[in-house]
């Protein structure tokens, strides 16, 4: 997932653009394990980018990338959540976040396979 958001931020280097819309971390706090659905998360952060299953897990992405021209102010954030086979929400599998207006989580939950 980190890759993905790092090419992202490289492609855009080459001149201003952004990709993707804002992702607030702490807005996962909106949605509850095992009562949120997939509906609840695309309200909050709009269509994902990416999705895939594993088993019984479905992983809905989102990457949000921007940069100044000629790559200054450049950054990337990723968001990855998990929801189970009904559709619930599981937790947050991953975050990352790089660049020099983005800080990173202070602390994220974490997904712990369940």
């Amino acid at each position: 997932m980190w890759m993905r958001g790092a090419m992202v931020a490289l492609i855009l280097s080459a001149c201003g653009a952004t990709v993707g819309r804002e992702i607030h971390f702490e807005d996962t706090k909106k949605l509850i394990v095992g009562v949120s659905t997939r509906a609840d998360a695309e309200a909050i952060f709009g269509p994902p980018m990416y999705m895939s299953a594993t088993g019984d897990v479905t992983y809905l992405s989102w990457v949000y990338g921007h940069t100044g021209y000629g790559g200054t102010n450049a950054g990337s954030v990723s968001l990855a959540l998990t929801f189970g086979p009904d559709g619930k929400y599981r937790g947050v599998a991953n975050t990352s976040a790089t660049g020099t207006e983005i800080p990173p989580p202070a602390a994220s939950p974490v997904d712990g396979g369940q």
